[in-house]
């Protein structure tokens, strides 16, 4: 079986502290980026598009996980179109449409480890890193390529677009006075990147999607702990 697919899976394997059952960013914050993620490789698949910056569901995905068709078939069975804000929205509170499909596929590779356990019989999970040698691989890939001359592949400028917007820096630069220069890096490596021009106006309607999804959800969390 071939890991690492797809880019959620790879999001999810950077999101995972690399020795604690925990995540680097937070799990509402993550749930969008892995949204994203998955929208944006419909995007590259031609399963979905943008038209007006409104989402807009063309032909079934093939090919991918059972994850990016579970996503794929709720935006098609939607009546209205939105933009892609509300989608990530949307998705992010529906996040059992595609976690535990991906959790499932990652834990089969060999990539994460998924402990069920309850809490006055509420069922949660604990995950963890069970290959910190292809994590560390793709760190060290991922930082090569954003500092490098090399030019980036749609791919990968969809995942490192995603990773700048949920602020995941914390994998590729230990001190919080360096991260601010990376995020930079990163943002304008895609920018620069010469991918297909549908392409890159998805990247970048997904980026501002993701980034305003992701305050809104943080100015939340703040107000409801105030409160």
């Amino acid at each position: 079986m071939e890991k690492l697919k797809t880019n959620p899976e790879k999001l999810l394997l950077l999101a995972c502290h690399p020795s604690k059952a925990t995540w680097l960013i937070s799990k509402q914050v993550l749930n969008m980026g892995v949204a994203g993620t998955l929208m944006l490789d419909l995007v590259e698949a031609q399963a979905i598009d943008f038209n007006q910056k409104k989402v807009v569901v063309k032909s079934r995905p093939s090919g991918l996980t059972p994850a990016h068709e579970a996503v794929w078939k709720f935006i098609n069975e939607r009546d209205k179109s939105r933009k892609a804000k509300r989608w990530i929205t949307a998705l992010s509170n529906k996040a059992s449409l595609f976690r535990p499909p991906l959790l499932d596929l990652m834990e089969q590779q060999g990539l994460l480890k998924v402990n069920h356990h309850t809490f006055l019989f509420i069922p949660y999970l604990r995950i963890s890193v069970s290959n910190n040698t292809m994590r560390q691989e793709l760190i060290s890939e991922l930082k090569e390529k954003t500092e490098g001359p090399e030019s980036l592949s749609t791919t990968e400028a969809n995942l490192l677009s995603v990773i700048a917007a949920v602020n995941l820096l914390k994998p590729f630069v230990s001190k919080t006075s360096e991260r601010r220069k990376f995020k930079k890096k990163l943002k304008q490596k895609v920018a620069e990147n010469p991918v297909a021009e549908g392409i890159q106006d998805a990247i970048q309607e997904m980026q501002a999607a993701m980034a305003a999804a992701s305050v809104a959800a943080v100015a939340g969390s703040a107000a409801t702990s105030g409160s």
